[in-house]
């Protein structure tokens, strides 16, 4: 990898200060803005979307949207974001209606990329960064289903995890292949 770029919020230049290679490019400004502006489409990439921001007060799901008409098949999304339940926040009631209203709060924001299989107990601790994650991953599904693209590229899941770096985050990942690519990627 010798071309990079690195589109940040905030302190820029700061960033650039630090960059520990010449070959980055530091560009300021939000992604949203930027990744139009990039020429994701000329070449493979591999577009990792780091959020400190939950779901809810993040553009990952309209970021991922700008990705997916722009990236060429063999391309990587990957995104990351705080995966705490409690980004979905209810009015004080109840401990026992807390979990179905933010269950219904997520389910409104998220619409149509909302899982359609459940794990039980969905907005727990243990269980919303699956949930969480498999909303991404309908997200960049849905991105280059409505693409329209010539190559029929699908998303091929490629990984998923949950950790906690001082907050709960999630980061998944997928591949944009082709049937083609698909294929060579099937017989690794």
């Amino acid at each position: 990898l010798d071309d990079l770029t690195s589109i940040e919020r905030y302190e820029a230049a700061r960033a650039d200060f630090n960059k520990p290679f010449e070959c980055i490019k530091v560009v300021d400004g939000e992604a949203t803005i930027v990744l139009p502006t990039l020429a994701l489409d000329s070449k493979r990439a591999i577009v990792w979307l780091d959020y400190d921001d939950t779901l809810v007060d993040s553009a990952a799901l309209e970021d991922i949207s700008i990705l997916g008409n722009s990236l060429p098949s063999g391309s990587v999304i990957v995104a990351s974001v705080n995966a705490h339940n409690a980004q979905f926040g209810v009015p004080d009631i109840s401990c026992a209606d807390k979990s179905d209203a933010r269950l219904k709060a997520f389910q409104d924001f998220a619409g149509t990329l909302f899982p359609l299989t459940l794990p039980p107990n969905p907005m727990s601790l243990g269980n919303f960064p699956r949930v969480a994650a498999e909303t991404i991953f309908n997200a960049m599904s849905h991105s280059l289903a409505v693409a329209a693209r010539p190559d029929e590229a699908e998303l091929i899941p490629l990984f998923s995890f949950s950790y906690k770096d001082g907050v709960r985050m999630i980061t998944v990942g997928g591949l944009v292949a082709s049937e083609a690519d698909r294929v060579i990627f099937e017989s690794l």
